[in-house]
């Protein structure tokens, strides 16, 4: 498993953070085991990892793959102009054409029409990046983490708001706190 090594020892650069961990011969049947940072640092990455050790009949798969990988870039921009969203809609077909030429039209689902329409939502409601839900997921996470600790599901809601009711309390009493609290 020579690519195995070579994905975890590859310098990450400013992706250092989100450092994928380590991912064993296992992984690769049952499916990869990290957080969407992780996925996203190591789709980054992963092109100059095996490119150059890939032969000449992979080289379209690569090539598919850094055009999704591109398209999640424009996804995730801060700020984007107008025609930057026709030229989203345009890579989306790109890749829908030679992902169904690559893998035959079984994988196609419901979630890759709607991804011809994100060029469209940019320029009414403004950049991809702000309708993700990364911050809810990662609450919700929490609260059922916590419900877990707890076990107290008689009344889960009260539980659970007075639970992060204490901790924004304890956060509000830290130095610097007044600075964040709009007046």
């Amino acid at each position: 498993m020579m690519t195995l090594t070579r994905v975890a020892n590859f310098y990450y650069g400013c992706f250092i953070k989100d450092k994928p961990s380590k991912i064993e011969p296992a992984h690769l049947e049952n499916g990869i085991k990290q957080n969407s940072a992780q996925m996203l640092a190591l789709g980054q990455v992963l092109p100059f990892i095996l490119g150059r050790y890939l032969d000449e009949s992979l080289k379209e798969h690569l090539d598919t793959f850094i055009l999704l990988m591109q398209i999640v870039n424009v996804c995730l921009a801060f700020v984007l102009k107008e025609d930057d969203a026709d030229t989203l809609t345009l890579m989306m077909r790109c890749h829908h054409v030679r992902f169904k030429a690559l893998y035959g039209s079984d994988p196609i689902t419901p979630k890759w029409h709607y991804l011809l329409h994100i060029g469209e939502q940019i320029v009414l409601f403004g950049p991809a990046r702000q309708h993700l839900c990364v911050r809810l997921e990662a609450l919700h996470s929490y609260l059922k983490n916590i419900a877990r600790v707890l076990r107290n599901f008689r009344n889960l809601p009260f539980s659970l708001a007075n639970r992060k009711q204490k901790q924004c309390v304890n956060f509000s009493s830290l130095p610097g706190a007044a600075l964040l609290v709009p007046r």
